[in-house]
């Protein structure tokens, strides 16, 4: 069976039924029970047959254990960080990039908003919050009274907010060198950084002109 990065343990115990692995809800009850959220490694397993929904979200845990190993736990600490700490913020990462060789650098604007004691304002927490992935968030939805909500909140949320794969984890260990503290999305899946705040303005603005460009054009399109 396998178990994408990025879901929720919803989503894992809704997957793993999905693929007749056991029961949703007990699957649920179990990862809620130990508090699962983002410990789940995602992962392609190959494992016996008949094995219990307990069996199975211990093979999960452990999976994610031997991946976070010493050397891994060394660098945590030379970051001033915990494990969960490293796993939260791995978690935003995932949900935030769409290419893994921004992974990196979207670890850098995080870690550099940290250090800057500014509000990560990552969307995806504000996602998790709502408890509803949308495509678009309103002003509303950014006010959502969550500890989850990172544009109201300083600092890491409460804890992961997906289970973030191996490349993930990697990038909150290891962010690139870099002093951006914004980023914003291209449309295509990449993203824009940006170190200067009026620069990060400029770049909004000329996405939202693009957005608006392209609706008009769809607008104008005959019908076929």
């Amino acid at each position: 069976f396998t178990v994408p990065e990025g879901l929720t343990m919803k989503q894992v115990a809704q997957t793993l039924a999905e693929q007749e692995m056991g029961d949703e809800n007990r699957f649920m009850s179990i990862f809620k029970s130990h508090n699962r959220e983002g410990y789940l490694f995602p992962e392609t397993y190959v494992i016996a047959q008949g094995l219990s929904e307990q069996q199975i979200a211990d093979i999960l845990y452990a999976q994610f254990e031997r991946t976070f190993n010493a050397q891994w736990k060394e660098r945590a600490a030379e970051l001033g960080m915990s494990v969960h700490e490293i796993v939260t913020l791995a978690s935003l990462i995932e949900k935030e990039a769409k290419v893994d060789h921004e992974r990196p650098l979207i670890s850098a604007v995080f870690h550099n908003r940290l250090k800057s004691h500014k509000y990560l304002e990552s969307c995806a927490t504000v996602q998790y919050a709502l408890g509803q992935w949308k495509k678009r968030l309103s002003l509303k939805d950014l006010e959502v009274d969550s500890p989850y909500n990172t544009y109201k909140h300083y600092g890491l949320p409460p804890g992961p907010i997906c289970s973030p794969g191996r490349q993930s984890l990697y990038a909150a260990l290891y962010p690139e060198d870099t002093d951006a503290l914004f980023f914003i999305s291209n449309g295509d899946g990449t993203h824009s950084f940006y170190t200067r705040y009026r620069d990060h303005l400029k770049g909004k603005k000329e996405y939202k002109k693009m957005i608006q460009e392209y609706r008009q054009r769809i607008r104008k399109k005959p019908y076929q």
